[in-house]
């Protein structure tokens, strides 16, 4: 795979900084919105039952899968900076910085959207096994495990708040344990600098795989009751690091690609070597989806990553133009889908809450025919709270931490620049 050099100096001041990646706020902003127009089709229909759309549900469904390509994107962007640590030999990044950063970007945009969804709005998720909606004043409790982020390990405060921010604690379990999988792949530089690289995305891989696969076999043999999933084993599993590790993981082995294309290093061994992974991680799914295990869609999520991997790879990695590729990235690189790319944290956090909030004032329609409407209503009040929550709180958090002084010994810093930094999942 190329990594039996180790980081030799002429290829190391290559290293020191990576390409600009482009795309990356368009991909956002259009994986927002079909993330958006999936929760608008959960929610929107004033009977609080899904629309019924006959045999395209199937094509709404797929939509789901938009937190998919996220995960996979956060392990990328954010994975980059400690494998050109690893592979090219420059600084590893500030741990305190990084920690710092990921806070000033997630936590206070997400504490002023929980104070908006359950104080202002009145439309936060207190109960979630009841579906019960109204302001934090009902249950405190809840809002303070919401705002730390711990609504996942608690049955009593399962997915309440803001539903879709359980994807937002699991980040966050990510985020913290990235430094500690940097620094282990640091150590391991004895295995090659490629290798050790690409161990820590290996463990998360297999971890994520394995909780998957043994969550399927727990399900299918009846030991792990899927239909009352509400706050039981088989729900807080799912909603678990664990569970979907192997996303991550994807993305880490796509920046560590991408970093070994980035020096200058003969990567054709490590992309061989890639698909072959690729291959026998989808083959381990093959069982699980040719079996009756209830709700086999949750475990497509390991063959829906590589996609997704393969998906940024031809659009935000790769040099390489082809006309077939063009008309997509004309629609990355339009305004309008770069603007909503811009404010896709803000469309991650309010675009559940306005669904919800306008079905329960009576403003949605039922029936297919009506879902455009109701589809366009949600997105008008989502980007409307999202720029107010880019102006007004996010972007002073991104001056706050552009301020941020360097390391004090001149090192080259490794953290990415906000085109191209990871902001977290929307799902």
């Amino acid at each position: 795979m190329g990594e039996g050099d180790g980081p030799v100096g002429a290829k190391t001041a290559r290293a020191e900084r990576l390409p600009r990646l482009r795309n990356v706020d368009g991909l956002r902003g259009l994986c927002t919105v079909c993330v958006l127009v999936y929760h608008c089709w959960l929610y929107s229909s004033p009977t609080g039952e899904r629309l019924r759309f006959g045999g395209y549900e199937g094509l709404l469904e797929v939509l789901r899968y938009g937190r998919t390509l996220f995960f996979v994107l956060s392990g990328f962007l954010l994975y980059r900076a400690y494998a050109n640590a690893v592979v090219g030999g420059v600084a590893f990044p500030s741990t305190p910085r990084y920690l710092a950063g990921r806070f000033l970007r997630i936590v206070p945009a997400y504490w002023a959207a929980l104070l908006v969804v359950g104080f202002i709005l009145g439309i936060a998720r207190t109960d979630f096994p009841t579906s019960s909606l109204g302001p934090f004043t009902e249950r405190p409790w809840a809002f303070v495990a919401d705002a730390l982020l711990v609504q996942n390990f608690f049955p009593s405060v399962f997915l309440t708040g803001i539903g879709p921010a359980w994807t937002l604690a699991v980040e966050m379990q990510f985020y913290l344990l990235l430094p500690l999988l940097g620094l282990a792949a640091a150590n391991l530089s004895r295995m090659g600098p490629v290798r050790a690289a690409l161990a820590p995305a290996v463990v998360l891989v297999v971890i994520g795989a394995g909780t998957k696969l043994a969550v399927a076999g727990l399900v299918h043999a009846g030991y792990m009751d899927k239909a009352s999933w509400s706050g039981s084993p088989y729900g807080l599993t799912m909603l678990s690091l664990p569970f979907n590790a192997e996303q991550f993981g994807v993305g880490m082995w796509l920046a560590v690609v991408h970093v070994v294309a980035s020096t200058g290093r003969d990567a054709r061994r490590l992309g061989a070597f890639t698909v072959a992974a690729a291959a026998v991680l989808c083959l381990a799914f093959l069982p699980v989806l040719a079996s009756d295990v209830p709700g086999r869609i949750q475990y497509v999520e390991a063959p829906v990553a590589i996609l997704s991997a393969a998906i940024i790879y031809l659009l935000v990695v790769s040099p390489a133009d082809p006309a077939w590729l063009r008309p997509v990235r004309n629609v990355l690189e339009a305004r309008p889908v770069v603007a909503l790319g811009l404010v896709s944290y803000g469309i991650f956090l309010y675009n559940e809450p306005v669904s919800l909030w306008l079905r329960a004032r009576g403003l949605t329609y039922e029936g297919w025919a009506h879902f455009p409407l109701n589809a366009a209503m949600t997105l008008c009040g989502t980007v409307f709270l999202a720029t107010m929550s880019y102006r007004l709180v996010e972007r002073r958090c991104l001056d706050v931490k552009g301020r941020v002084k360097p390391r004090a010994d001149g090192r080259p810093q490794s953290m990415p620049a906000f085109s191209g930094e990871a902001a977290p999942t929307r799902a």
